[in-house]
């Protein structure tokens, strides 16, 4: 990627990251639980919940993920170079379009550059109010 590409990506990720930061705290209390600062797992759960018994099968799945894979917790990259054998291993081989949702949860990240994943890592992890999930049972999991 060239230098002038690099640094439109960079500008776009802080022009998001400003505009978010911007959000009223109260735009964010509709939702409850989640997964705060560790955008991997939000991403794995958003694609698994697809059509899924989420207390009886998502939520255990996702926890052992986490507990095997801390490293994916918050490091996009780090769900790309785990593997969607590895995903689909620990969360199971269900399909969402006709796909296989371990190579869904993968496609996102791997699509962006290395720079544009750590400027993501970023900005999750950026003090903010807490931006939480309609999931009630994973607040009291953690």
């Amino acid at each position: 990627m060239e230098k002038k590409e690099l640094e439109a990506q960079s500008r776009s990720v802080d022009a998001v990251i400003q505009a978010v930061a911007r959000i009223d705290a109260a735009e964010f209390a509709a939702y409850r639980g989640g997964w705060p600062g560790q955008v991997g797992m939000a991403l794995v759960d958003a694609v698994f919940s697809i059509r899924a018994r989420y207390d009886a099968s998502v939520l255990p799945r996702l926890r052992t993920l986490k507990e095997h894979h801390p490293e994916i917790s918050d490091d996009l990259q780090a769900l790309v170079d785990l593997g969607a054998d590895e995903v689909r291993r620990v969360m199971g081989s269900t399909k969402t379009a006709r796909r296989h949702k371990a190579d869904c949860a993968r496609q996102p990240p791997c699509s962006l550059s290395r720079r544009l994943c750590v400027g993501l890592t970023r900005f999750v992890n950026m003090k903010m109010p807490r931006v939480t999930h309609t999931r009630v049972s994973e607040a009291s999991a953690r």
